[in-house]
């Protein structure tokens, strides 16, 4: 396929295990078209049934819960040197750096670099008298999913960093491993898609944050096209060559504060949450925002922020 179509390339981090730069260095060279993205998109979810003493809001949970869950996997040990000989351990997976993605124009001319986002999404919701918390793992991440699960039963029995050094545990209740593979695509032409965001969706230019459409709309393809290198591939698709017209419903700016008790500082995050509605989707770019759902999109994913749902509107 000409470069022109191709929508990443992926630079390895030195720091990174061998053989996970490796395997994510032979994804950046394997093309895929939509087709096989669908049918080879791989999420393994980790599902919690979990009682809390006071309510949860996935914002503040979240962030420490994923911060329990790297003291569980052993993050803190990682350090910023060189990875450990042998196979890599469940907490490089997670949580080492692995490497750069260089995002491309449809001309084939570079236009954005980024980080290899963590191959892992949390989220949270009210389930009776609970809560159902879920851990998905994408493409290959799910070879570790035993690791995780035993680590996220440790990083509730550890609970979690409150404000005042105080502890909230959390009780629980059943947990589950399950696995599936595809992610059927819509057919048929769509008049208007709704983005309902769950949780804030957090884009940054520069120091300042923003929720364009077209922004929108980019954040979900850079985020499907990065994690489909979890999933042994990089997508060879050509870009629309424009964004559908979109407008904001009932949007609010949210913020929430997390911290890290490793780097020993407190970390502000923000962005809009609300209802974004686009007329006349492309189908490319509606496919981009169907493996949205799954991954999230935008900054702080991995801490819970740019879950949205999708609905669609048929002509008519």
């Amino acid at each position: 396929m000409p470069l022109s179509d191709r929508l990443i390339a992926f630079d390895p981090l030195p720091e990174a295990h061998p053989l996970l730069a490796e395997r994510l260095r032979r994804a950046g060279t394997t093309p895929i078209d939509l087709d096989g993205m669908h049918r080879g998109w791989r999420i393994t979810r980790i599902s919690a049934l979990i009682w809390s003493p006071r309510p949860l809001e996935p914002m503040q949970a979240i962030p420490r819960l994923r911060g329990a869950f790297g003291t569980a996997l052993g993050a803190e040990r990682l350090g910023r040197g060189a990875a450990a000989a042998g196979a890599p351990t469940a907490a490089e997976l997670f949580f080492r750096s692995q490497g750069r993605i260089h995002f491309f124009h449809p001309d084939g001319t570079p236009c954005a670099v980024q980080d290899l986002p963590k191959p892992f999404v949390f989220s949270l919701d009210p389930q009776g008298e609970g809560y159902r918390l879920s851990l998905d793992l994408f493409g290959f991440a799910g070879e570790c999913a035993d690791a995780a699960a035993e680590a996220l039963r440790r990083a509730l029995a550890l609970g979690l960093d409150m404000a005042g050094d105080r502890k909230l545990r959390l009780a629980l209740l059943d947990l589950t491993i399950t696995r599936a593979e595809g992610l059927p695509a819509h057919e048929g032409p769509v008049r208007l898609a709704a983005l309902e965001f769950l949780t804030p969706l957090s884009l940054r230019a520069g120091e300042m944050r923003h929720a364009a459409p077209a922004a929108v709309i980019e954040a979900a393809w850079r985020r499907s096209a990065a994690m489909a290198l979890w999933h042994g591939a990089t997508p060879c698709l050509p870009r629309p060559a424009n964004s559908p017209e979109g407008v904001w419903h009932a949007a609010q700016a949210v913020s929430w504060v997390s911290g890290s008790r490793r780097q020993g500082r407190v970390m502000p995050g923000g962005g809009v949450q609300g209802h974004l509605v686009l007329a006349d989707p492309a189908p490319l770019d509606l496919s981009m925002l169907h493996f949205g759902t799954t991954t999230h999109i935008g900054s702080h994913t991995s801490k819970g922020a740019g879950r949205y749902e999708l609905h669609l509107v048929p002509p008519g």
